[in-house]
């Protein structure tokens, strides 16, 4: 009886539903989330990786608490914050010839095999735009959805890509280069509710550990995960 007691306890604590872009999903939010629960004894979270459509989608219909994505939604049954505004960076291989260099700009990545990130992705359209102005020529031999993907091609050697900056920073430990990139390709993280129903106090919690955590990231990067503030995030 007093195991059910318990159990019921728990329960009552609270629950927690999740989803997210691939993004942050691979490495910080689950520190996130690890975190939350060890504030939150007795919280039940559920943690989903969806793309960043499937992640509106789902808020849309209020299977989630709380979704996060790179896309602009417009949906009147999803409720839309900036978590940040941040900017594109620059990932080499070990070993590039401009690995050493403070600011990586187009012409250094002339005639590169670039890694873009797919043709559902609006961001792609921005960075294509970029080298279309500077004139600059990429051998756009493989694209994919998952930035993840794109870093560990370019550990391998093959290639060059600009990514998030979330992402590109847990390849650093594995030799991946980082730098940034002018000029600035601007990049937001959004947090997205079910706009038809209040936001819970555990969905609110959250949110404000989120902010926190991503404070703290930009904080330690060096500069590589620079989040915008002001004019410079219009």
């Amino acid at each position: 009886l007093s195991r059910t007691a318990e159990e019921l306890k728990s329960f009552h604590r609270g629950t927690l539903r999740i989803v997210s872009m691939p993004t942050l999903a691979q490495g910080f939010l689950p520190q996130v989330v690890h975190t939350f629960m060890q504030d939150h004894k007795g919280v039940a979270v559920t943690l989903q990786v969806r793309s960043s459509q499937q992640v509106a989608d789902w808020i849309s219909t209020q299977h989630y608490d709380v979704g996060i994505t790179a896309i602009n939604v417009s949906d009147p049954a999803i409720e839309v914050q900036t978590l940040c505004r941040s900017q594109l960076v620059c990932i080499l291989p070990p070993g590039h010839p401009h690995a050493n260099k403070a600011v990586i700009e187009p012409g250094d990545l002339e005639g590169e095999m670039f890694v873009s990130l797919g043709t559902e992705q609006s961001l792609r359209y921005k960075v294509d735009e970029v080298f279309e102005k500077a004139n600059v020529n990429r051998e756009l031999n493989f694209d994919t959805q998952v930035s993840h993907v794109a870093c560990s091609f370019v550990l391998a050697g093959s290639g060059v890509s600009l990514v998030d900056p979330m992402t590109a920073l847990q390849f650093i430990p594995q030799g991946l280069v980082v730098k940034p990139f002018k000029p600035v390709v601007k990049f937001n993280y959004n947090i997205i509710y079910p706009a038809t129903r209040s936001k819970s106090q555990m969905a609110v919690e959250f949110t404000k550990l989120l902010r926190l955590k991503l404070d703290e990231a930009s904080e330690a990067s060096n500069g590589l995960f620079k989040i915008l503030s002001g004019p410079e995030a219009d």
